[in-house]
């Protein structure tokens, strides 16, 4: 009797297109979202999600059946996939692409090839070689191996080809088998019955002693944690063993979260001020009609007060509300304030997250607001987690250039994804920035958006004030110190003597940006990458901030062999070690890449500085985003022009975002702070715009050019990316792609060009850029992109050139 079969259309978390079709019995239950064990390939075994259930089969071909179903209940919902399947053709990558970036590791089992020996082989051992008799060799003895630990054993390493021989000739037998990676964590712990007679079993003293102990910790519902009270009381563990052989208490295993719990009372929402409660109404009026809304507030006006207060609406309709931060540190500071209010319905995700830590946050999210976690803080890929009821999208500094994925694919954009999400979900976006985006604003301005303007700071604090200081004039009056201004100076000396705090910004890490020879110029560069390399004096050596290469310091210049090399430019770690020269009684430290790859190290850095145990704070961009402190009077920005002198029609906006965040710093509490920008061009238009504080001004300066060049908001763009280690087969594949686009797109069509960092990990890389009018239709021109670019594939014209599409580049 031939088997009744429906078909479910899969998608593996693989770099490859489309969804793949196997079948399953039709009388079992399986629904889209679900994971199901499929055999990919030949033999290779995957974890793969159902994204849609057919009773018609796709191809003619036989169909493969899934090997097994993992879940009783789907992982993700249909909105999700929904999402999914949106990312994917918005930004032109695989589902599986998408797949892979949306599941934590641990959700995603892929089988492990492991080999054993066949006891039926011909045991002549003269038909074998040397190196396979090496191979048996190492597997004797074992049940089992696999291939990384084969490779361990062996004196050196070996080809693969190898183990496909011994294969064919049925010594080794290989099969594939899929672990599961995340394990629930269950710890100890001592159940205590206060009614217990304990005069019906003798006690010794010390028995007594650690009963009693622990019905006290028990009263003031202290951890009972088997581990815990081990180190609270100093008892061994064979005391409490025997405490549980007398049955005076119980040794059980218990699941517990991964996240620390708040058991603290919850203090009540603050009240809002005039201006504060005036933005609140305009807000939620805007909701009633409008699904977007942006709060245009300046630095300290106190927007996360408004967020917390809308959130506060959506908990209780028992809504989901998703709090998107662009920087890991951020959510440091907004977790503590929103623990405050809500206590354990908030929830963290994160890149800095393990992967078990992921996992059940996900499994939280998906159990809905019924469930701990109705609150989810969190970067760019939180927008993948399985909301059910979901009511608002909070993206606070929606402008950070942060929330547009670089790499790998997707290429996606969170705030965009977002804002999709919600449509799913029919929820509400608030978006918030005391800088933003010119998309966004242009969006607001034209009514497409919802718009409130919150323009004084809390508690009517002025803005800071912002002095320009004229580096170029600082070094003809000999009125410079190495690279701080003698005002600089005399500033940060004054304000330290009030007993307050500084942020130096300099947005460049390491000591010294380039090392050259004195004699004929030339900078020590990366072997595989064309930027040169900078100079760490911690680990005293020299680094690509691009690759990771890593170089000892030579001892003469490679091109001319002079011995004379010097140092030039400055980062955050020679800024730090010439202000420890300066200010000797002072603390000063630094916040940057090096200084907080550690898994808590942002949060011990911050926690110094707001206890005020840091006195000056050196950092690159990631002070610049969204912190309050309340004793910061000065900020410095050390280096203003580097961020207006780049090649890129974004540079002046990220420019003026950049410096008047990290000014908004200053001045938070109390008195008005003050501002200094050193540059060699105080008289520049955006660092003008900058000190007054201006985004308007700024605004219309910029709208002006970007209409006049054709740039967004009033056009589309697509890059297409192409790399080669071989820079003349890349020339003539991206030559030959750009005359196919402009036979459709004509002088639409910029490049191929060579962008500023033309070659990274060793490829060179060549930039087209395609320009859409928002008047015409973008999805037809992603297809004509497509269809160009599967032509060269089908016709081997790319010549094993890597392509990559890049939607609305950063």
């Amino acid at each position: 009797m031939l088997k009744e079969l429906k078909y479910l259309d899969v998608v593996v978390p693989l770099s490859v297109k489309g969804v793949f079709q196997y079948s399953i019995q039709k009388n079992v239950d399986i629904v889209v979202g679900q994971r199901v064990i499929v055999q990919f390939g030949l033999k290779k075994l995957y974890t793969a999600i159902v994204v849609n259930i057919s009773d018609k089969k796709n191809q003619d071909f036989k169909i493969k059946e899934i090997q097994s179903i993992v879940d009783e209940q789907p992982i993700i919902s249909q909105l999700g996939v929904d999402l999914w399947k949106w990312i994917s053709d918005y930004y032109m990558c695989t589902l599986g692409e998408v797949m892979n970036t949306a599941l934590p590791t641990s959700l995603k089992l892929a089988s492990e090839s492991k080999l054993i020996i066949n006891n039926n082989f011909d045991k002549n051992i003269s038909t074998l070689n040397d190196q396979e008799e090496e191979v048996i060799q190492a597997i004797q003895g074992l049940n089992v191996i696999t291939i990384r630990d084969l490779n361990r054993r062996l004196s050196s390493n070996f080809s693969f080809s190898i183990i496909n021989a011994l294969i064919k000739k049925g010594v080794l037998l290989v099969y594939e088998q899929i672990n599961e990676k995340y394990k629930k964590r269950v710890l100890c712990t001592v159940l205590i019955d206060e009614q217990v007679d304990t005069n019906s079993f003798k006690l010794t003293k010390k028995q007594d002693d650690l009963f009693r102990l622990l019905l006290k910790i028990d009263q003031k519902n202290g951890s009972l944690v088997l581990s815990d009270l081990m180190k609270q009381t100093s008892f061994s563990r064979s005391v409490f063993n025997t405490l549980q052989k007398k049955s005076a208490i119980q040794i059980i295993e218990k699941e517990y979260s991964r996240f620390k719990q708040v058991d603290k009372k919850l203090l009540p929402i603050n009240k809002l001020s005039k201006a504060q409660e005036l933005s609140f109404v305009q807000v939620n009026n805007i909701f009633a009609k409008k699904d977007i809304c942006l709060l245009h507030g300046v630095t300290s006006s106190g927007k996360t007060e408004i967020y917390i207060k809308l959130i506060e609406q959506e908990i209780k309709k028992g809504k989901q509300v998703l709090y998107l931060l662009p920087e890991i540190a951020l959510t440091i500071q907004i977790i503590k304030r929103l623990k405050n209010h809500f206590g354990n319905l908030v929830g963290v995700s994160h890149s800095n997250l393990n992967n078990s830590e992921r996992v059940e946050v996900w499994k939280s999210v998906q159990a809905g607001a019924k469930n701990k976690f109705s609150i989810i803080l969190g970067a760019r890929s939180s927008v993948f987690l399985p909301f059910n009821n979901l009511g608002l999208i909070v993206i606070d500094e929606e402008h950070d250039s942060s929330y547009k994925q670089q790499q790998p694919a997707p290429r996606y954009h969170a705030r965009d994804s977002a804002i999709y999400l919600a449509s799913l979900h029919n929820a509400k976006v608030l978006l918030g920035s005391a800088t933003p985006s010119i998309e966004t604003y242009y969006n607001a301005k034209n009514k497409k958006y919802g718009f409130v303007e919150l323009l004084t700071r809390f508690s009517d604090i002025k803005l800071p004030k912002i002095n320009a200081i004229d580096v170029k004039k600082g070094y003809l009056k000999k009125d410079m110190d190495g690279f701080f201004s003698n005002r600089l100076i005399d500033e940060i000396k004054s304000h330290l003597d009030n007993n307050k705090q500084i942020i130096l910004f300099q947005n460049r890490r390491g000591y010294s940006k380039v090392l050259s020879c004195d004699a004929c110029g030339d900078a020590i560069s990366c072997k595989f990458c064309s930027v040169s390399l900078t100079y760490h004096k911690l680990n005293n050596n020299l680094r690509c901030h691009y690759c990771g290469y890593i170089e000892s310091i030579p001892d003469s210049c490679n091109t001319c062999n002079n011995t004379s090399l010097s140092r030039k430019g400055f980062g955050t770690e020679q800024i730090t070690e010439a202000l420890r020269e300066i200010f000797p009684g002072k603390v000063v430290k630094r916040m940057d890449f090096d200084t907080t790859r550690k898994k808590n190290a942002y949060q011990e850095i911050i926690f110094e500085f707001q206890q005020s145990k840091i006195d000056i704070l050196v950092g690159t961009q990631m002070i610049a985003k969204g912190f309050d402190f309340d004793n910061v009077s000065l900020v410095g920005i050390l280096d203003s022009d580097s961020m207006l002198n780049f090649p890129d029609f974004r540079s002046h906006e990220r420019a003026f975002q950049l410096m008047s965040q990290v000014s908004g710093r200053a001045g938070r509490k109390g008195s008005q702070g003050v501002v200094f920008l050193q540059t060699f061009n105080p008289d520049h238009e955006i660092i003008k715009h900058v000190k007054s504080h201006s985004f308007s001004n700024f605004y219309k300066l910029q709208i002006q050019e970007r209409k006049m060049f054709n740039y967004p908001p009033f056009s589309r763009l697509l890059l297409i990316r192409f790399k080669h280690t071989d820079h003349l087969i890349l020339d003539n594949v991206a030559g030959k792609f750009a005359k196919m686009m402009r036979e459709s797109f004509n002088n639409r069509v910029l490049g191929p060009e060579y962008p500023v960092i033309s070659k990274v990990r060793n490829y060179y890389v060549k930039n087209i850029l395609l320009k859409v009018e928002v008047t015409r239709s973008f999805l037809k021109a992603k297809k004509i992109v497509l269809y160009i670019l599967d032509h060269m594939k089908e016709n081997k014209m790319l010549d094993r050139c890597i392509a990559q599409i890049d939607i609305d580049p950063n």
